[in-house]
């Protein structure tokens, strides 16, 4: 949520988005639930990406909600490489 404050909203010139890399576990270490999350990122005019490594991948419902609000998407990557998922990313973004 603070990366997505921190960069501020597309312009007509640029496009701002977040890539996230997790592991998939939701150890909510920021202690806030999923629809403050929502709220941290909704409308702001930052497009979130997840790429998810590990046994939960994109099922954790926090991926999906800041993904999907943000006109986002999550990618779920096997171990060792994460070059295919990146280079969807960059083709979503530009």
């Amino acid at each position: 949520a603070g990366a997505v404050q921190a960069l501020g909203p597309s312009t007509g010139e640029r496009v701002t988005a977040v890539i996230v890399l997790t592991d998939g576990e939701d150890d909510n270490a920021s202690a806030i639930n999923t629809q403050q999350f929502r709220d941290a990122v909704d409308s702001k005019g930052v497009r979130v990406f997840a790429i998810a490594m590990g046994a939960t991948g994109c099922a954790a419902p926090v991926l999906k909600t800041i993904t999907t609000a943000t006109a986002g998407r999550c990618l779920e990557a096997e171990s060792g490489s994460v070059a295919g998922q990146l280079e969807a990313i960059f083709e979503a973004v530009l």
